[in-house]
């Protein structure tokens, strides 16, 4: 069989465009890393995903006690039902132990997202990213500068240049974000232009002055603000004094995380985007709406080109004098593919099973 292992929402976002080229052996494992229905559960219900065979329900906060348990529990699940390769998507816990385990129990392994990088190895993810890729049998690549690292790096397994499977995602449901803002979008704000708020990393929730930061300048911005609001970082906002001055700033919007189409379509409307997330970056990409990204890295340089993605320190002027900055030239076209990701996974993983037979 076939197992491709999810846990947290990208995981989700890039299967969800996968699914339908994996053959009918595919079974899809859900560690349980994002367990809350707006962070899990509702991708699964919008995006129309196969249900998954095993939820292992694992919900430890700390990274050694989430790999650990993901650990065992995957190891069982994988030698049960006769994996013979496993894919894992991009840089979340839940992939590097998927990794691990297929790793350990001599099975072939392929890296949806690989050959990503920003070089800051403080960054848990950066670090999960590239134990994945030198474990590897296949390096799905999303973009020419993915290959280039990968090559550089010596990986020992294949490298191929796929395209984004965000990419594909998002041209399969373009049609579906052209319509009206969601509801609750629309009776928060009417007509008016709005910025979208996105944050959850622990660079920013677990680092009291960033959070500050970031708090103070929203506060002094006018704009209309919608910031959906990662269960992490509404409990950074309460230890730190910080949730009830947010919530009742009448610019303002906090709301519970929101599922994939409704997101997009709350970014796509949206003037421009201030996030810490790397998934959203290319969102507004894609949707062509400017990103401010609240960290002093990106593992998408892409989206820097023509500045439509400005990647600042998020110290208080520095947000205020990105969000008076717009965006230069045009786009470059191609960058994440022409939407065919699934297409040559697909046959690239056909491919490497065929072969190992």
């Amino acid at each position: 069989m076939l197992a491709a292992i999810v846990g947290a929402r990208p995981n989700f976002i890039k299967h969800a465009a996968l699914a339908p080229y994996l053959p009918d052996d595919t079974f899809l494992v859900h560690t349980g890393q994002h367990y809350d229905y707006e962070m899990s559960r509702i991708f699964f219900d919008q995006l129309e995903m196969p249900t998954p065979g095993v939820n292992l329900g694992i919900r430890e906060k700390t990274h050694s006690a989430q790999l650990g348990k993901m650990l065992l529990g995957l190891e069982k699940v994988l030698v049960q039902y006769d994996v013979d390769t496993v894919i894992v998507y991009g840089d979340t816990n839940s992939s590097l132990a998927g990794a691990l385990c297929a790793n350990k129990l001599a099975l072939k392994l392929v890296h949806i997202e690989a050959g990503v990088r920003h070089f800051n190895r403080s960054v848990p993810e950066e670090v999960n990213r590239v134990l994945i890729d030198h474990i590897s049998n296949l390096l799905m690549c999303p973009t020419e500068l993915a290959m280039e690292n990968a090559r550089r790096e010596s990986c020992f397994g294949e490298a191929v240049l796929t395209g984004d499977l965000h990419y594909d995602l998002f041209l399969k449901v373009a049609d579906r974000l052209k319509q009206q803002l969601p509801s609750l979008i629309a009776d928060l704000i009417g007509n008016e232009p709005y910025f979208l708020v996105t944050i959850h990393r622990a660079s920013n929730t677990d680092d009291l002055r960033n959070l500050e930061a970031i708090v103070k300048a929203l506060l002094t911005l006018k704009q209309q603000i919608v910031f959906p609001i990662h269960p992490r970082t509404k409990r950074a906002l309460e230890l730190a004094g910080l949730y009830e001055i947010v919530e009742n700033a009448t610019h303002i919007h906090l709301i519970d995380p929101l599922g994939y189409v409704d997101f997009m379509r709350t970014l796509i409307h949206s003037e421009r985007v201030l996030t810490d997330s790397g998934g959203v970056q290319k969102e507004a990409y894609f949707c062509k709406v400017p990103c401010i990204t609240l960290r002093n890295y990106s593992p998408w340089p892409e989206t820097q080109i023509n500045q439509w993605n400005q990647v600042i320190v998020p110290d208080v002027q520095s947000i205020l004098t990105a969000v008076e900055k717009y965006p230069q030239g045009e786009q470059v076209p191609g960058l994440f593919g022409k939407g065919t990701a699934g297409v040559t996974i697909s046959a690239a993983i056909h491919q490497l099973r065929s072969t190992s037979r």
